[in-house]
Order: C-alpha cells, then sequence, then structure tokens
C-alpha cells in the first residue's frame, strides 16, 4: 500500500491489524493502545512485547475461567508485564 514511501499511521484500531497487514510497528501509533502487545505494568521501561502465543497458551490451559500462574508473563527481573498496550 504505502511502498518505499516514509510514513506514520496514528490509528484507534487496537486488534493489531495493522502490525499483521506488514505494518512497520515504529511506524504506528495507536490511540486506543494495542491488545497485540504487553508492557511493563511498572514505567521501567519502554519495551513491548507481542503477546498472541501466549494468549493462546491461556485460553488453551485455562479452568474456570483462570490460566496457570506460571504463564504469567514476567520479565528476567521477575517483574510482571500483564497489562495490555493502553
Amino acid at each position: 500500500m504505502v511502498g518505499d514511501q516514509d510514513y506514520f499511521v496514528i490509528t484507534t484500531n487496537v486488534e493489531h491489524c495493522f502490525q499483521k497487514a506488514g505494518f512497520d510497528k515504529k511506524s504506528l501509533f495507536y490511540t486506543q493502545g494495542d491488545y497485540g502487545l504487553f508492557q511493563c505494568s511498572e514505567p521501567c521501561c519502554e519495551e513491548i512485547f507481542d503477546n498472541e502465543d501466549l494468549i493462546r497458551q491461556m485460553m488453551k490451559e485455562q479452568k474456570n475461567m483462570r490460566f496457570p500462574t506460571e504463564l504469567h508473563p514476567r520479565k528476567s527481573n521477575d517483574r510482571l508485564f500483564i497489562s495490555m498496550v493502553i
């Protein structure tokens, strides 16, 4: 769609669709966040993490609307980063 042109997209789309369509995530700004990403639950860094594989695993292993504690996403310093990017 944009080819080799320089671009920047501002969107209210929260389902990670622009990245799935091949747009560079560095050129996207989600005004309402992105449900396809996790971010640290504390403001210790600016990293974001794709979450599709983990979410699918959580859905597969959940029982009674709960998933196993060991599936809580953690960074190497053991801080939870369970927040969606909002």
